[in-house]
């Protein structure tokens, strides 16, 4: 399978793009989580790529994107990534895929973007506010969690912050077994997560709510890791009340990463999805 990497510049910021699949077929545009780049989705690319052209984004200060404007957080500035590469790299509209943050990032394009929006498949994206009313306390099961990574970035200390993130998002030992490039990398990118927390977390102006979520018509697939986080499977009961007409998928054996934990199975019901969404 051949992949080709380049950069698409968007509203003047550098977007690293990879892809694979043939450029007249249809389109799927993947979006990684917190802490990763483009190539997390490789290997679901290559089974889904006989079939399908497969674009996948380096998120926001991920890769070797840009982390944008600064005035912006990173969900709204990676939207505007996804509609920028969308118009660079076909026409019409894709199958949207996303994990975790880049699940949250193309709901918020799903909700902005029907145009572009063929299908839309979510895999536990990280929308906690959605577990609280708005002025609520945050998700326990996310705070708990989330609570060495805080401590360690108000400390600057953003390699142990990365290194807990990783550890509390199923990848435990795995920062400590990247080289030094590697490392370096997450930690810039938490560094950016970090400034981004407030602008995202509870319910600032502009949240993403329900209300939005509901107004969504394409054909939705909501996917979790059969071991995953209580919470992340609640986030997806509560976009399931809002899209009741969503399909559920749950990947056997596989944590909150199930593009990484079991790429062929989530691979294999991405394929069966689309394939009925293109005979309807």
């Amino acid at each position: 399978m051949k992949f080709t990497q380049r950069i698409i510049e968007v509203d003047g910021h550098r977007v690293g793009v990879l892809e694979a699949g043939p450029e007249a077929a249809p389109r799927v545009i993947l979006a990684h989580c917190s802490l990763a780049f483009a190539g997390l989705w490789r290997i679901v690319m290559t089974q889904l790529a006989e079939r399908w052209r497969c674009v996948s984004i380096d998120m926001p200060g991920h890769g070797v994107s840009d982390r944008g404007d600064r005035a912006l957080s990173l969900q709204l500035q990676a939207v505007a990534y996804v509609e920028g590469v969308a118009a660079a790299t076909g026409s019409g509209s894709a199958h949207l895929v996303g994990l975790s943050l880049g699940g949250a990032v193309m709901g918020r394009v799903a909700v902005k973007r029907p145009d572009l929006t063929w299908s839309l498949t979510l895999i536990e994206p990280v929308y906690f506010h959605l577990l609280s009313a708005p002025g609520g306390e945050e998700d326990e099961e996310n705070a708990r969690a989330m609570a060495p990574v805080y401590r360690a970035c108000a400390d600057g200390r953003f390699h142990d912050g990365a290194r807990a993130f990783m550890e509390a998002w199923g990848q435990p030992g795995q920062f400590d077994r990247m080289p030094e490039a590697a490392r370096d990398a997450v930690a810039r990118a938490l560094s950016f997560l970090v400034e981004d927390f407030d602008m995202v977390s509870g319910w600032p102006e502009g949240q993403i709510d329900g209300d939005a979520l509901s107004t969504i018509r394409a054909p939705v697939l909501l996917m979790q890791g059969e071991r995953t986080q209580a919470s992340a499977k609640a986030i997806l009961d509560v976009i399931q009340t809002r899209l009741p007409e969503a399909e559920r998928a749950e990947i056997a054996g596989a944590g909150h990463l199930s593009p990484v934990d079991d790429p062929t199975a989530v691979a294999a019901r991405l394929s069966a999805f689309f394939e009925r969404i293109e005979r309807a």
